[in-house]
C-alpha cells in the first residue's frame, strides 16, 4: 500500500517536466521515430486515395465506384490504426525504461514489433471497431469506450498477454480511477486531435509525448491490479 501511494505521489508530480526530461534523452531518436511514423501514415493515407475513384452525382447514389470508395475507407483507417499502433508501442516501451533507469536505445523502439506483432495488430483493430460500432448507435459509449480501453498498449507491454486482455485491463483500471485517470486522458485526446491537421511534423514530434504520457498514466495506477 505504502510503494502504491509512493508511486501515485511520484507519479502525479512528474508532469510535463518529466515527460520533457525523457525526450531531452534522445530527441533526435524520439523524434525521428514519431515524425517517421507520421510520414508513412500520411504516404498509406495518399496511396489509398491514390485508387479513390471520382464520383459524379449519380454515382454518389450507389453502384460499384461507391461500394469502391466504402472498402477503400475500411482497409485505410484499420491499416493506418495498426500503423500509428506499432510506432507508439516502441515510445510507450521506452518510456516505460526510462521510468526505470534506462536509456532509450533503437532496440526499445523496435522490440514490441518483434516479440508482440500479432497483439500489437489486433489492438487496435478490436478496440477501434468496437467502439466504432458503439460510436454509430450512440456517440457517448463509443467514447466512453475509447477511453476505457486508453490504456491497453502499456498494459499489453507490461503484462503481456493477449489484445483483449490488455482492453479488460485498461477498462477495469479506469473504472477504479475515473477522476485520476479521465482529465488527462482527455487532454491528451484533445491536444492530439489539435495537432493532427498541421502536418505531421508537428504530430510526429507530440507522439513521444503522447506515449510518456499514456504510460506515466498507466504506471500511476498499475500497482493496484492483482500480481
Amino acid at each position: 500500500m505504502t510503494r502504491s501511494l509512493s508511486i501515485q505521489q511520484g507519479s502525479a508530480r512528474a508532469g510535463l517536466g518529466a515527460a520533457l526530461a525523457f525526450y531531452r534523452q534522445a530527441p533526435l531518436k524520439l523524434g525521428a521515430w514519431g515524425i517517421g511514423a507520421m510520414v508513412l501514415v500520411q504516404l498509406l493515407a495518399q496511396a489509398v486515395s491514390g485508387w479513390r475513384p471520382v464520383l459524379d452525382a449519380a454515382e454518389l447514389q450507389g453502384g460499384p465506384a461507391l461500394l469502391q470508395l466504402v472498402g477503400l475507407q475500411l482497409l485505410l483507417v484499420p491499416l493506418l490504426l495498426v500503423v500509428l499502433t506499432g510506432a507508439l508501442a516502441g515510445l510507450v516501451l521506452a518510456a516505460a525504461r526510462w521510468h526505470d533507469g534506462h536509456r532509450t536505445g533503437l532496440a526499445d523502439l523496435l522490440r514490441p514489433l518483434v516479440l508482440q506483432p500479432l497483439p500489437l495488430v489486433l489492438l487496435p483493430l478490436l478496440s477501434g471497431a468496437l467502439a466504432g460500432a458503439a460510436g454509430l448507435v450512440l456517440l457517448l459509449p463509443g467514447v466512453l469506450l475509447a477511453f476505457g480501453w486508453s490504456l491497453a498498449l502499456p498494459a499489453l507491454l507490461d503484462r503481456g498477454g493477449e489484445a483483449w486482455t490488455a482492453m479488460a485491463t485498461s477498462l477495469r483500471l479506469v473504472r477504479s480511477h475515473p477522476l485520476r485517470l479521465l482529465p488527462p486522458l482527455a487532454l491528451l485526446a484533445l491536444v492530439t486531435v489539435l495537432t493532427l491537421p498541421l502536418s505531421p511534423w508537428l504530430p510526429g514530434l507530440w507522439l513521444p509525448l503522447f506515449a510518456f504520457g499514456l504510460q506515466d498514466l498507466y504506471r500511476s495506477v498499475s500497482p493496484t491490479l492483482e500480481p
